[in-house]
């Protein structure tokens, strides 16, 4: 709980029943401006507990931020009928079920909040998107739009003519399932200038689908695409043709093209492809800076992603290569980036241009780490991972073991002193034969 001047930003988050139930007891309703609650997926029904202990909910007459995450339809009910909204301005909701059809008394109360005048913030995770399209006579305020469940291209269309305020999209979820209904035969039916920013993230789809959704939002200044990189097989050259034709007004591009597995190319091959995104364009022009990488001994795996990193996970690869670039010399704060996996595998060295690497990374803002030992002297690699990761933010922390052999003296003591490093870890998971160590009196 955060007092703001006599107002309070309340987290129930987390909390043991014991605590939950103090602070339904000690906080005044109407001195709260922000409000999160949240069902664990395999915990306490936070939420039920709240509607249990908290009597009045008319009494939240000053909300100025609502978080429900995990809430299911009944309970969500429950609360929007008697909390008062008036001053929303910040909203965010995640359905238990996403998929299912909402009842209509549940549509009605969730287009209310989004027609508030004050509301300039939406998260919303339900795939029936009907609560976000209004009648002419009613215009949502909205300026910032998060969509995390979505299958229908023509729910943008819709949304956006709903929202003539909307500058910031950002569309999650599983796109490989979007119903075109024969939208790549026709053109846009209109382009919406008052879109500045698009995120997609886990775009599945091809270049061409790419094209109709860029072809709505011509004026953009700010665009990021996550996604695999087969579905997006451009070269340095197709990007730019494409980004200078359809969005001329960009000024910041990112994307995060993950590794899967593609057919194998000889390293000519790799490095041609690699330097259509070191030319002028890239940058001098935009200053936008790529890395390319590849699985060392395959040559395969092509992973390609602008810096600093634009997504919040991120899985370190230390059997990988990467390929010459300005990027891999500059020191960069990835501070976009919450959740790391490090593999320490079996082949790897530590040869001076990993340690280089290793120096130009910055991961100042995880907060969730994974590390998984594939021998029992990989823990020769932990410095240079430590040099990277600020441990002190890091708040969950796995700790795997995969090998044979008994892990190393050094891996123990360097692991130890992770752990001793690490004052905000409130969750330690361990697997293999790391339980032995976490037992003994080494940790202690």
């Amino acid at each position: 709980m955060v007092n703001l001047y006599n107002r309070y930003a309340v987290n129930f988050t987390a909390l043991s029943q014991q605590h939950f139930r103090l602070l339904c007891r000690l906080m005044n309703p109407q001195q709260v401006i922000s409000l999160t609650l949240t069902n664990e997926y395999d915990g306490l029904n936070e939420i039920d507990l709240f509607l249990s202990n908290v009597r009045h909910l008319q009494s939240f007459n000053r909300l100025q931020n609502l978080v429900l995450e995990n809430i299911n339809e009944n309970q969500l009910n429950s609360l929007l009928k008697y909390v008062n909204l008036t001053f929303i301005t910040s909203f965010s909701m995640s359905i238990r079920h996403p998929g299912r059809r909402i009842a209509q008394d549940t549509e009605k109360l969730l287009k209310s909040i989004v027609t508030q005048p004050g509301l300039r913030q939406l998260d919303l995770s339900l795939l029936n998107l009907n609560v976000l399209r209004t009648d002419n006579a009613t215009v949502s305020m909205v300026r910032y739009l998060v969509v995390r469940h979505w299958n229908k291209i023509n729910d943008l269309y819709q949304i956006f003519q709903s929202c003539p305020h909307l500058h910031t999209v950002v569309l999650q979820e599983d796109l490989g399932r979007l119903d075109f209904n024969g939208v790549r035969e026709s053109k846009p039916r209109s382009a919406f200038h008052q879109i500045r920013s698009l995120t997609l993230a886990e775009f599945m789809e091809d270049i061409e689908i790419l094209e109709l959704v860029l072809a709505m939002v011509p004026s953009l200044n700010h665009l990021t695409i996550i996604g695999p990189y087969s579905n997006l097989n451009l070269d340095g050259h197709r990007w730019q043709h494409l980004l200078e034709i359809n969005l001329p007004q960009l000024k910041k591009f990112q994307f995060f093209l993950r590794p899967i597995y593609v057919n194998k190319r000889t390293l000519d091959e790799l490095e041609t492809f690699n330097a259509t995104f070191q030319t002028p364009f890239w940058i001098e022009q935009k200053q936008w800076f790529v890395i390319a990488e590849y699985r060392t001994k395959s040559l395969s795996n092509i992973h390609i992603y602008t810096v600093p990193l634009c997504t919040r996970e991120f899985i370190c690869d230390l059997e990988s290569t990467q390929l010459p670039s300005l990027a891999t010399t500059m020191r960069i704060e990835h501070n976009n980036v919450k959740r790391i996996t490090v593999e320490l595998g079996e082949s790897i060295d530590v040869s001076a241009e990993r340690q280089e690497i290793f120096n130009n990374y910055c991961f100042g803002k995880i907060t969730d780490l994974t590390l998984v030992f594939q021998s029992s002297w990989s823990g020769s690699l932990l410095p240079l991972t430590l040099m990277a990761i600020d441990i002190t933010n890091v708040v969950c922390m796995s700790l795997a073991y995969h090998c044979k052999k008994s892990v190393s003296e050094d891996a123990l003591k360097l692991v130890c002193s992770w752990l001793e490093q690490a004052q905000n870890l409130r969750r330690l998971e361990i697997y293999g034969e790391f339980l032995e160590f976490v037992t003994s009196s080494q940790l202690e």
